[in-house]
């Protein structure tokens, strides 16, 4: 598969998650999703793909959202900046950015483990070890990393009995979904970037595309999708707005 083949691809499982056709992502622009599922939670989840920002919003800020993108004029792009512009400061109190990456045919890099750990697939077995693990980080890592042993994949690292970093991935929008976490006694031995090697062994195993999603400020997860040879391919913005 080419690069073009493959971001054919992984765009038209994208337009097919926002029912959108790809050739609106080169029209400057919003579209704008109402989700049931986000009903009550005055959030707004934009991904921006090309020239295009595809909005999800809880349904009760539909009419406040278009009246901020009327007021600008023009093909808006609806991001954080455009909100506190035309509806002010105090109405967004809470934003996230974050990047998406995908891995595209033939660019895993796999580097080779350090003696004394070891690398394999998760079983059930393995829910003890993973509470251990969890029971080091902070709950907001546990939250962001979201790893699960009743996901599709899993893979850790072990020293020795120990699980020092976990990962899974499970579906969504159509692509394989990664969370990776690791202990903070062993950050900086490159553990993650093994933990994603495995699942994108599963995944490709499985015809589909590895999808890793990182807030922007961390760096450390960041580098893990680059060094495993991710490609980057799109921003996004999660806001949380006041009435």
């Amino acid at each position: 598969m080419t690069i073009e083949e493959s971001n054919h691809r992984i765009e038209s499982l994208w337009g097919a998650y926002f029912n959108s056709p790809v050739d609106d992502f080169s029209r400057e622009g919003t579209t704008l999703l109402p989700r049931e599922r986000l009903e009550a939670q005055g959030v707004v989840h934009v991904v921006y793909i090309r020239r295009r920002a595809l909005a999800e919003i809880d349904p009760a800020l539909e009419a406040e959202v278009r009246r901020v993108l009327t007021q600008a004029g023009g093909r808006p792009v609806l991001s954080s900046e455009l909100v506190r512009r035309v509806w002010g400061e105090a109405h967004i109190p809470e934003v996230q950015a974050g990047l998406i990456f995908h891995l595209r045919p033939g660019e895993l890099v796999r580097p080779d483990l350090d003696a004394g750990f070891s690398l394999r697939r998760l079983t059930p077995d393995d829910q003890a070890a993973l509470e251990s693990l969890r029971r080091r980080c902070t709950a907001y890592e546990i939250e962001d990393a979201f790893v699960e042993l009743d996901h599709e994949i899993g893979w850790g690292c072990f020293k020795g009995g120990q699980l020092t970093a976990a990962g899974s991935g499970h579906r969504r929008n159509g692509f394989m979904d990664y969370g990776v976490l690791t202990d903070p006694e062993f950050r900086g031995h490159g553990l993650a970037r093994h933990v994603v090697c495995g699942l994108s062994d599963d995944t490709l195993e499985r015809g589909l595309i590895a999808q890793y999603r990182c807030n922007r400020v961390n760096k450390a997860s960041r580098r893990v999708a680059q060094a495993a040879g991710f490609t980057l391919y799109f921003t996004t913005e999660s806001m949380k707005l006041t009435g």
